[in-house]
């Protein structure tokens, strides 16, 4: 396979891959079936809490940042950077 460096594939918005998947209906659809997870399904697949809880606050962080509202700690992200500076060693190209 050969990769040529000069073609740019963008990447889709949020509202692009959002607006391309497929409505989630069944309804007039022959043989459509809904599933729905046990209790004992529900335990194996891990504590739904915690998954709330991580997706409320990446909800929260979007919302920030759409709105330019997210708070930046420059003192970590500067730390960030010199420590991957100092992982690509003195002889890196930039």
């Amino acid at each position: 396979m050969r990769i040529e460096p000069k073609v740019v594939t963008p990447t889709p918005s949020a509202t692009t891959r959002e607006s391309s998947q497929p409505a989630k209906t069944t309804s007039g659809v022959e043989g459509a079936s809904v599933v729905k997870l046990s209790s004992a399904g529900v335990a194996a697949s891990g504590s739904t809490d915690a998954n709330h809880g991580i997706t409320a606050k990446l909800a929260t962080i979007r919302t920030q940042l759409a709105t330019g509202t997210y708070p930046v700690d420059l003192d970590r992200l500067a730390s960030r950077i010199v420590d991957d500076e100092l992982l690509r060693g003195p002889g890196a190209k930039k």
